[in-house]
């Protein structure tokens, strides 16, 4: 097992169990951006807005691509694709094995966050603040919500969920947009989303909240 790590100008492959550093390559800044492995490639950004593929094994380049916007959010990739947005509010996928760009399209706003992707549908927040449904392959805008913020969305089979500056965290519909039901939790929700079994959770101010993904009540706080 291999923990991967963006450490400000590299790129470290190390060991998960002995702690031993396997291999390391050089980056531009990395900033916020995180490390994200699919199959046999590992995928970083930089906050300069440098996106690479690495063999896992070897820390071997596969491919390059440089998008001339700043980068705070991570890569996400699925289903052969990765999606990125920046921070001058646009949205890039680039194909995962080949580095090349499929498409291009506007965000909705400034995006500081990471997209979610689940069931060919690629989900961006913005700051405006924006959630856009594109679809995966072709860009094509599906809809587009006045909600949202700092805050990363999370997709599942039937939603995607996400915090806002509204201090509410909401379940949309993945097809439509349409909010099943939102809950506020009393603060401005700048961290992203995350969820396991049935629960959702979410972190707003000082409070870590689990919530019921059906429903939106709370479980715990």
């Amino acid at each position: 097992n291999t923990l991967f790590v963006a450490a400000g100008y590299a790129l470290l492959a190390i060991d998960a169990e002995t702690g031993v550093e396997r291999w390391s390559v050089p980056l531009r800044f990395a900033g916020s951006c995180s490390p994200v492995v699919d199959g046999n490639l590992v995928y970083a950004a930089t906050q300069e807005g440098h996106i690479s593929a690495f063999a896992i094994e070897t820390g071997e380049e596969v491919w390059h691509y440089r998008n001339d916007n700043l980068l705070f959010g991570s890569p996400a990739v699925a289903e052969g694709v990765v999606v990125i947005a920046d921070e001058a509010g646009v949205v890039t996928a680039i194909d995962a094995r080949t580095g090349r760009e499929m498409w291009q399209r506007p965000a909705g706003g400034e995006a500081f966050t990471t997209p979610a992707i689940a069931g060919g549908v690629a989900f961006v927040a913005t700051n405006a603040p924006s959630l856009t449904a594109f679809e995966l392959k072709t860009g094509a805008q599906l809809w587009r919500r006045d909600v949202g913020g700092e805050s990363s969305p999370a997709a599942g089979d039937r939603f995607v969920f996400l915090g806002g500056d509204d201090q509410s965290v909401r379940a949309l519909d993945a097809t439509t947009g349409e909010t099943r039901w939102s809950s506020p939790l009393g603060y401005a929700i700048r961290s992203s989303v995350t969820f396991a079994d049935e629960a959702l959770y979410i972190g707003s101010g000082p409070t870590l909240t689990a919530i019921d993904r059906d429903d939106g009540s709370t479980l715990w706080t």
